[in-house]
């Protein structure tokens, strides 16, 4: 039973109060109150009645997802006088025929930086929300420094983030529990949580792909342990974990040693297979999925130009390609070579790197390797006089106005399209003093512009190469990670948190990172991308797209000269969110597989998939087509009991497509694919067919 306070100073100080702590002996009072996860309270922001997740009324916090899926919300606590021994705990979550174990809820206290200088507009305009102290590290409870139990001083937030994971198998269903929230000298406060578990799962896998890039050295040294040594590669282990349970990507290329020149170059695989193959292989992830995707240290110093003749010899352009045919050789062999590609020239802004990317590109193309080339520039050069860059790259990463224009032609013309790191208005920004939306934006802009991939520059950017000092920068009291001021730039940019969505856990007695705001509402938005994917597997992108239409109106080129296209409401997007989640069907365990190769439906092509269910009740059927354009699409269907079913495809898949076939299925069932085409013109009302089974 809550107690509301009779203190006049609690009320003055929070005018919204959500829960209360009553004072013992006059000692202090506390409001609790509940923020989605996609909310940025400061420390000094008023009390916020209830939202979408949080009834003030019922006390309690309602959230819905998917089974493989982490929510989060926060607890904000507020101190009306100065309080000790603040801490959380979370109850097991009890539904019809099981339980969701407290120990799948995961308690962090959020660490606020102060942002005294706001960001400049290099990330976007406008790029800050100006200044104040700003929640981003999450340190878990358990840290020796930094973690629970915390004092609140007086007159101020302290956040506490929740994560709630779904693990796979929970029946769906609803499940309840509480939260108690207690300080030194005051009675527990409990707070109602309730989540509806949906009945499907979301994939291991990630199917919008990210690359965000950490610096070893930076890693090493930000740990203090040696690079490569057995404490290095733990810590790496680690990053990558958590990397991986937030769905994203992090990769530094690791080298190879190689000696000779041009066609006489020989590798030496032993160290790059040490450092590499166990996060390549997926051997250090519990789901057992490789990198993906992957990039080859090879670039403007690996092979040195110098050493082999210069860029522009036929002796280097031999080295290059007699390198790149190994190393897909070696890629083959372990299965690696369709995750791999090519960063050499970052950037290029003038004639003479673009007539690099061009060499590069030439030999690249020329050594017959097939390991795609990236470049982080827009397909439309500044100066046209620098000359166009197609048909030398073969991945375009590019934000701003490239999409949709720029990209979607060289999309339309084969090549790949990925963006990177943001700004508003034309996609939300990294950056700590911007709202807490931001980074979600990024998988629902991908989704409506068909973005590949998206880049980010560092997640472990702890050392600004600006900074002359032999220390790195301290990111857990300084947030201006990057400031071109310290190199005596004549028109600087600088950024809060820029490159940092880890942090440290050394400086916090934690031997591993930290993680961060902005990486969970990341995940947030990943985790719903498979919800997009999801639908689209059963024929219900138009559902997806809705949702995504629904809080997002534009962005990138759309939103040149404009204000942000995207609703600032949480609430908004948590309604879209749950349109998509009530929308996706049920899960059903495969009994049945069937694999259909190479088929079309080109012009004097008739395609059919025969389905026959011999049970004595319905099946569900699901058909995933694999074009050559690599995006699948998915057909579901019921077949009744005792019952056969003829699918059209072309009817589904339109004409003039090529693709393979996969039929699975809840039940025992029979399939075959006859296939009927025009054979020399001899057309005669029949049919000459050709089955493939």
């Amino acid at each position: 039973m809550r107690r509301a306070t009779v203190y006049l100073a609690a009320l003055l100080t929070a005018l919204f109060v959500v829960a209360s702590l009553a004072p013992v002996g006059g000692s202090g009072a506390v409001d609790v109150w509940v923020a989605p996860d996609c909310l940025k309270v400061k420390r000094d922001d008023p009390a916020q009645g209830g939202c979408h997740i949080w009834s003030p009324e019922s006390n309690k916090i309602t959230l819905k997802g998917a089974r493989n899926e982490y929510l989060a919300f926060q607890l904000i606590v507020h101190a009306s006088y100065s309080l000790s021994g603040v801490g959380v705990s979370a109850s097991d979550l009890v539904g019809p025929s099981a339980t969701i174990s407290s120990n799948d809820i995961s308690l962090f206290r959020e660490h606020y930086l102060q942002v005294t200088e706001p960001s400049t507009s290099m990330y976007g305009d406008p790029s800050s929300d100006g200044t104040g102290w700003y929640p981003d590290p999450l340190v878990p409870f358990d840290a020796p420094s930094g973690g629970a139990p915390f004092p609140v001083p007086a007159g101020q937030n302290q956040g506490v983030w929740v994560d709630v994971f779904i693990p796979g198998g929970t029946p769906s269903g609803t499940y309840a529990g509480s939260l108690s929230v207690s300080a030194d000298g005051q009675p527990a406060v409990s707070i109602n949580l309730e989540v509806q578990v949906w009945d499907f799962t979301l994939p291991d896998e990630t199917h919008f792909k990210t690359w965000f890039y950490f610096g070893q050295d930076e890693l090493a040294n930000g740990h203090h342990v040696v690079k490569y040594s057995d404490e290095y590669l733990e810590l790496e282990r680690k990053y990558n974990r958590m990397a991986r349970a937030h769905r994203i990507n992090i990769d530094s290329p690791s080298y190879w040693e190689y000696s000779g020149t041009g066609s006489g170059v020989t590798i030496d695989w032993s160290n790059y297979d040490r450092l590499a193959a166990r996060i390549l292989d997926g051997d250090i992830f519990d789901d057992g999925i490789g990198r993906d995707p992957i990039c080859l240290p090879i670039g403007r110093d690996f092979p040195y130009p110098d050493d082999h003749g210069g860029l522009y010899s036929a002796e280097f352009a031999e080295t290059l390609k007699k390198t790149l045919q190994l190393v897909r050789q070696h890629f083959d062999e372990r299965g690696w070579s369709d995750r791999a590609f090519l960063w050499i020239v970052d950037e290029p802004n003038d004639k003479e790197s673009y007539d690099e990317v061009r060499r590069y590109g030439q030999i690249i193309h020329d050594s017959g390797a097939g390991i795609p080339l990236m470049v982080t520039e827009s397909p439309v050069p500044d100066d046209p006089s620098w000359g166009s860059l197609a048909g030398y790259v073969d991945i375009w990463c590019s934000g701003g106005t490239a999409y949709p224009g720029p990209m979607g032609e060289r999309r339309a013309a084969g090549d790949r399209t990925w963006s990177y790191n943001g700004g508003r208005p034309y996609a939300g920004s990294q950056l700590i003093d911007t709202p807490g939306l931001a980074t979600r934006t990024w998988p629902w802009l991908g989704y409506k512009y068909d973005v590949e991939c998206w880049l980010y520059w560092h997640s472990m950017y702890w050392k600004d190469i600006y900074n002359d000092s032999a220390a790195d920068n301290d990111v857990w009291t300084d947030p201006l990670t990057f400031d071109q001021r310290r190199a005596g730039v004549g028109w600087p940019d600088w950024g809060n948190g820029d490159g940092t969505i880890f942090y440290p856990g050394y400086d916090r007695g934690v031997n591993g990172p930290v993680s961060s705001q902005r990486m969970k509402v990341l995940r947030r938005g990943l985790q719903e991308y498979e919800y997009m994917w999801l639908l689209g597997r059963q024929g219900n992108a138009s559902i997806a797209q809705d949702a995504v239409d629904s809080v997002v109106d534009y962005g990138f080129g759309d939103a040149e000269g404009k204000a942000v296209g995207w609703s600032a409401d949480p609430d908004e997007w948590e309604v879209a969110r749950e349109e998509m989640g009530s929308r996706i069907s049920a899960d059903f365990e495969v009994v049945s597989t069937w694999y259909l190769a190479e088929g079309t439906t080109r012009e004097g092509f008739e395609e059919w998939i025969s389905i026959m269910n011999p049970a004595d009740t319905a099946a569900r059927i699901s058909v995933e087509y694999m074009p050559a354009s690599g995006e699948n699409r998915v057909q579901e269907i019921t077949v009744g009991a005792r019952s056969r079913y003829t699918v059209d495809v072309k009817a589904f898949l339109g004409p003039d497509q090529d693709a393979s076939a996969r039929v699975t299925s809840d039940k025992d069932v029979v399939v075959e694919r006859p296939m009927y085409f025009n054979y020399h013109g001899m057309w005669d009302g029949g049919h000459t067919a050709v089955g493939y089974y």
